[in-house]
This record gives C-alpha cells, structure tokens and sequence, in this order.
C-alpha cells in the first residue's frame, strides 16, 4: 500500500514533474529527454553535441531532488579527460559545489551539452586540457563509438534511433516557415488597450512573447514589464507571486543584516529547510516582500510580524529595537556594503566568507534592486500603520530641536532612512530638507572625532590642538580624510533618497502613490536606473573634500571656508562635551605633535609645544591608553560614526 504524501514531498514531487515538463514540451536544440511513464525518476538523456555523434545518459531523480543533485552516469563511449568510467566529473553534478536548486533539469541539460562540445577542459587544479589533444594521445581513440551503446528503455543504439530522435528534437525546437499571406490592411490587436496588451503577453511562454516582441514594437515595449516579473520565483520551487508567499533568506550577524535577495517561498523555507541561497550563503531567518498588492494582502499581518520579530530576537542587539527598526538596520546595511564595495579593490574584497561570495559587493544593480525591495516592505508598512511615518516625524523634529546624542538617535544612517517616510509624506518638498541635511551632517562629522584622533582608527591626534587661525587647509583636508568612508557612506545614502523619492507616480508624491507605483513595478527598478546609480557611484568615489561632499548631499547654501574650519574645531570640542571622546592630550602635547605635520601651523599666545613619546593616551572614554606607537599615529579604525564601516589612516 502506498504510503500518503507528505506537504514535503508533494512540493518536491511537483517541482520534479514541472522540470521533466519544461524539458520534454520546449526542448532545447541537441537535447532530448525520453521518459519512461511507469517510473518518471529514472530518466535517458540523449545529447547531440555539434559535430560528434549522439550520446546516452541516464539521470535519477533522488526524493528530495532539487535540495540534492540528480545522478548523472553515462553509458555512451567517449574519450573526455572528465569522464571515468560511467561517472562524469562535472561541478553542476556535485552537492556542495556547483550545483544549486535554483538549477532546473533543463539548465543542468544544457551544461552538460557545453561540457560535451567544448574543446577546452578547465580542471579543479586550475590547468586547462585541449579535448582533441587528450584524444590523440589516448589508446583506445580508434575503438570509440558512442551510438555502440544500446538502451533497452528508450531504443538509444536501435537502428541509429538515438541520433534520428535527437534530430527530431532539434527540429521540434526550431521554429518552420509558414506560408506567405498577403499583409492586412487593418490591424485589429492594434486597437487594443496597454492593459488588455499585458493580459495577452502574460499568457505567452517566454520564447513566444520574445518572437512577437520582434515583430511587434508594442509588444517589445511590454518586455520591460513582462521580462522582470517572470523573474520573481522562488529559487526552489520554481513558484511565482501569484502561487507562493516569496521573499528572502535573511542572515543577522553581530546586530546587522545580510542577503543575497534571491527570491524564496515560505513552504521551501519552512517544510523544505533550504537554509542556503543560490550562491551558498547561509541564512537563518526569512522576510516576506510586498511584490505586488495581492501578494502583500496575503503576507502582511501575522506572518510579516512574526517574520520580524524573528529577526529582532537574532540581531542579539543590547536594546530591543522595532519591527521597522529591523527594516532601517536592513537599508542601512545594503547602503554599506555597497560603499564597501565600491570603496575597496578586487583584492580587498574577497578577505570574509560574505564578502567572497556576495552580489551585493560586485553588482551596484542588485544593491538597487535590494534597497527598493525594503524600502517597498517600508512604504506598505507605513501606509498600512500611519504611527509609523508619526514617529518618523517626532524622531526628526527633536533632532532638529536639540536631542541629537546617540541616545536619541543611535545611528544617523537609520535617520536617513526614515527620513523618507517624512519627505513622501510631505510630497517631496519639505520646507525643511537642507535644514535637515545640515544637521544630520554636523552629527556625524561630531561622531567622527574620536575615530579621527584615537589610534584606533585614523590616529590624527594632532588635530586636538585647536589652532587660533581663521582657515586652515590641514583640517579641512585630514579631517576628511579620516572618516572618508563614513561620509561616502552618507552620500550613498543620500543617492538611494534621491532615487526613490525621484520615482514617477500618478498624481501628488503620497504614501499611497507611491506604494501604488511599486506595486505596478513590483518593487523592481526601471530599465537604465541601475546604470545611472553606478555612474553617480564613480562619481562619489571621486569625492575627496568638504565642499564636493556638500554638494553631492544636496546642501545648496555652501559655508565659507572659515566658517567651516570654524565648525570642525567646534565639532572636536563638542564631541568631548558630549562624552563622544575626552581630552587624552594637553593642548601644548597636541601642539607639539601638529608641529610635527604642520610645522607653519600657528600657535596659540604664549603657548609652548611639549614632545610626546610611549603609549597614545586613549580618545576613547573609559579607556586609559591606546596602542603603543611612539608618537606615531594609528592605522585603521572600525568606526565611521554611524555604528559600522571604519575610519582611514592617513596615507
């Protein structure tokens, strides 16, 4: 008697039926799959390389195929340095290496074809082997045939059947010409709405919608609608948002958070354990996205909350934080990841396990991508609970009123962030925005003191010494210097503000326009907004002074030259009020160590320089002594006065 079903195996059993369907129904040129209908998990694959003859394999489907990988033998003879025996060495075959659910039979068909058809062999030792040089060399080259093989399932090797039904399948592929009509005068479909257009299209298969968008201009329009919401499955399952609840794996480290936002089903996350994305990475927890209104009715409520306060309990941050504090945590942490990127070079970026394998540090489009799916999560939350945008709106009036210490506001990036939530509120045209900007500005280059002067960040002690001159252009250029990641930081920041806040809506900028917009688009930016980030990222890298940074947060009314070293010696003597940092150096010792620098720099009436050597005092509260440098200044620090990210020693 047969043993029930489980919720698993019907999941897995329906995703093996839908890959053998793809396979068999849109077969793909010089591949054909044969199954047997009394056993649909064990399965013959013919290929037909370009120019060699047909090749015979066999493929098993395991129960928890696609978690696991198929078994992949061959039967047919073939001199290949890969091939030993019936076993075939190939990544994409082996679990823990290559292959990935989000892999489909007809993909891992398709590598196999161009394993079989190349001539050049990469090795896992790194050396590359020529396929014809291999075979001239073998002994048994003469007595290779590989239609000798015959298979008693699927009539592979009967009268050369495997090479005439693989030829079939090619020709089934490829489309035939039809007889010529004469053009029609009229065009009815042409009279047809954008909408009953869209209708149409998402009923076509993908190679049918291509063929008509090349014909029809209309049509090719809609691909840039059509293309991306094809793409919005689960990994897994291989479900789209109108079947499944999809979002992301999330991974909490250490109070932040980390995703590669391939798109997963809460049934392949819960009944199904994947606890991997598609390039390895491991995650914990997992996050609905809004994707589209039906979907976000169905996700909203318990299952969102629920999801949230996962991901709270995870972060183990010291204070509990709010469910849309976790969402500000998230942008905030994509924003600086993507300045990490873009700030380190190729050999930096591969030091960490994340930063090896992570999208996010190689492709500014998926950090856009990504941003705008939280900030989609954010609006939907917001719009469906107005407390939300209110305290949004308190937080940053008594920022603006004076309460600006960390505990306040704990980190000025999350008040970027929720800054959006105002400036939409207000329909883009806060009357107060550069007030705003100017003050989260002076916050952070305050925070940054202690990182710039401490050795554990970018060791500048000097610049405790607060000369009595109007302008000086060696605290201009190093104050910047050292917390240059942190301010690039703020201008990504300000970057993905602009970005979203520039999105087109029908009629005023609302709440409701907005999220109305991202709906239609389902939280995925327009053709071309990738590449207008990426090229107002080089440009941000550029930034390397006070005043192109102003500029590139939106400040309008720039400062005087002496009215900003003004405030940047305000800032040191206000972050040891505040309890930021403490006076670790007499102004005579700081003196003495800026004259080392700076030796036109001028002193105070009546003031003596003192030498300093052995241990550098701390900056740090608390702490007596930082490392031990003899008057040399630190390397590199970890703060960047926003909770993450680290300072820069001097060059």
């Amino acid at each position: 008697m047969a043993q029930p079903q489980t919720h698993q195996t019907r999941l897995l059993a329906s995703r093996r039926l839908a890959d053998i369907d793809e396979l068999v129904s849109k077969p793909y040129p010089g591949i054909e799959l044969r199954v047997q209908d009394a056993n649909v998990a064990e399965l013959c694959l013919v290929l037909s390389p370009p120019e060699q003859k047909p090749l015979h394999l066999k493929i098993h489907l395991g129960p928890d195929y696609p978690l696991s990988p198929p078994t992949v033998s061959i039967q047919s003879s073939v001199e290949h340095p890969n091939i030993f025996g019936s076993y075939i060495c190939a990544s994409i075959l082996n679990d823990g290496e290559a292959y990935t659910p989000a892999y489909t039979l007809k993909g891992i068909a398709i590598q196999l074809l161009s394993f079989f058809a190349s001539d050049s062999i990469e090795q896992d030792y790194g050396a590359v082997i020529n396929r014809s040089d291999y075979s001239k060399h073998s002994q048994h080259r003469f007595l290779v045939d590989p239609t000798a093989y015959v298979c008693q399932d699927c009539g592979f090797g009967k009268d050369n059947s495997g090479a005439a039904m693989s030829m079939n399948a090619i020709s089934n592929a490829l489309p035939s010409a039809g007889a010529i009509v004469a053009a029609p005068h009229t065009c009815p479909i042409a009279e047809l709405s954008d909408d009953m257009l869209l209708e149409i299209c998402e009923k076509l298969e993908t190679e049918d919608l291509l063929r008509a968008a090349s014909a029809w201009e209309p049509f090719r329009r809609m691909l840039h609608t059509i293309t991306p919401t094809r793409n919005l499955r689960c990994f897994t399952l291989k479900k789209g948002f109108k079947e499944a609840n999809l979002g992301i794996g999330v991974h909490a480290e250490r109070g932040s958070l980390q995703s590669e936002f391939d798109l997963l089903s809460s049934s392949a996350f819960t009944k199904l354990r994947v606890r991997r994305s598609i390039h390895g990475l491991y995650f914990e927890q997992w996050l609905p996205l809004p994707l589209s209104q039906a979907h976000w009715h169905r996700v909203r409520g318990s299952l969102l909350n629920d999801s949230l306060d996962n991901i709270r309990r995870s972060m183990t941050q010291s204070s509990p934080i709010t469910r849309v504090q976790v969402l500000y945590t998230f942008m905030n942490d994509v924003v600086v990841r993507l300045s990490r990127a873009a700030s380190e070079g190729p050999a930096e970026v591969t030091r960490s396990r994340v930063e090896q394998k992570s999208t996010l540090l190689h492709a500014s489009e998926k950090a856009v991508e990504s941003y705008l799916s939280l900030f989609h999560l954010l609006v939907c939350m917001a719009h469906d609970d107005p407390t939300i945008v209110t305290a949004a709106r308190g937080q940053l009036d008594r920022f603006l009123g004076g309460q600006v210490d960390k505990s306040a506001v704990p980190n000025v990036g999350h008040l970027l962030i929720s800054r959006l939530l105002t400036d939409i509120d207000s329909g883009g045209n806060a009357e107060n925005a550069e007030e705003v900007t100017i003050a989260i500005v002076k916050e952070a280059v305050t925070r940054n003191v202690v990182w710039m002067l401490d050795a554990k960040g970018a060791g500048m002690a000097e610049l405790s010494y607060i000369e009595p001159s109007a302008t000086s252009d060696y605290r201009l250029r190093k104050t910047f210097d050292a917390s240059r990641t942190s301010y690039q930081l703020l201008m990504f920041l300000n970057l993905m503000r602009r970005f979203v806040l520039g999105t087109h809506t029908k009629g005023a900028l609302t709440l409701d326009s907005m999220q109305q917009t991202l709906f239609r688009t389902h939280g995925v930016p327009g053709p071309g907004v990738a590449a207008g980030i990426a090229q107002s990222i080089r440009q941000i890298q550029k930034v390397d002074n006070f005043v192109d940074f102003l500029k590139a947060m939106d400040v309008k009314v720039l400062p005087k030259k002496s009215e900003f070293v003004n405030f940047l010696k305000k800032t040191v003597t206000e972050s040891m009020e505040r309890g930021y940092s403490k006076w670790a150096l007499t102004q005579e010792r700081a003196l003495g160590l800026r004259l080392i620098v700076e030796p036109a720099v001028e002193r105070v009436e009546g003031m003596e320089p003192m030498s300093f050597f052995g241990q550098n005092p701390s900056f740090f509260p608390g702490q007596a002594h930082g490392r031990q440098t003899g008057g040399q200044r630190g390397g590199r620090g970890m703060g960047m006065g926003m909770g993450m990210g680290r300072g820069r020693g001097r060059r």
